[in-house]
């Protein structure tokens, strides 16, 4: 998949320690930390910049689009972690095409010629995911972080996938929503 190094964004400051600083995201990655401490903001990174080399990689935009006025920041407001950017910040995303660097305000994209490239999708699932079970109509509530719209959709498509039920590769285990 894709490595990423953070450090000066946000609630992070040093960003990981270990592997040059490099997280890897071989699939699934779970992270255990105090609250607070930076975990979805590594997440929503990771989905933004990983929607990006998939955006690049189908030519939706080039880099020197994303270069000017501001886009890649305006990308992160989706998340709305544009304002966790400070004159220090410093991001490295090495996805399987491309390796994006972001620093001093200044963002670099790079072809890595792999070639191999998936086409992956991408979603960042917000914590508040939980309260689109509790209300009848969320889509009918405004101000919702966008986020969680996007969640909203992709929960509503699963569950008509879903259908009659689905069995899980656990023991004799069906998954049925009612």
């Amino acid at each position: 998949m894709a490595d990423l190094r953070v450090k000066n964004v946000g609630p992070i400051k040093k960003g990981y320690e270990l592997d040059d600083g490099f997280i890897k995201f071989p699939g699934i990655i779970i992270f255990t930390e105090p609250q607070g401490s930076g975990k979805s903001t590594i997440a929503k990174i990771y989905s933004v910049l990983a929607w990006i080399e998939k955006a690049l990689f189908r030519e939706d935009f080039t880099p020197d689009y994303l270069k000017k006025y501001n886009r890649f920041k305006k990308q992160l407001e989706y998340q709305n972690i544009d304002s966790y950017l400070s004159g220090n910040s410093e991001i490295d995303y090495c996805g399987e095409f491309y390796h994006i660097s972001y620093r001093k305000g200044e963002l670099e994209i790079l072809n890595n010629e792999n070639g191999n490239y998936h086409f992956p999708k991408i979603m960042y699932v917000p914590a508040e995911r939980n309260f689109i079970s509790t209300v009848d109509r969320p889509d009918l509530i405004k101000r919702l972080p966008l986020p969680l719209y996007t969640f909203l959709e992709e929960y509503d498509a699963a569950k008509l996938e879903v259908g009659s039920g689905i069995d899980l590769p656990i023991g004799n285990t069906r998954f049925e929503y009612s």
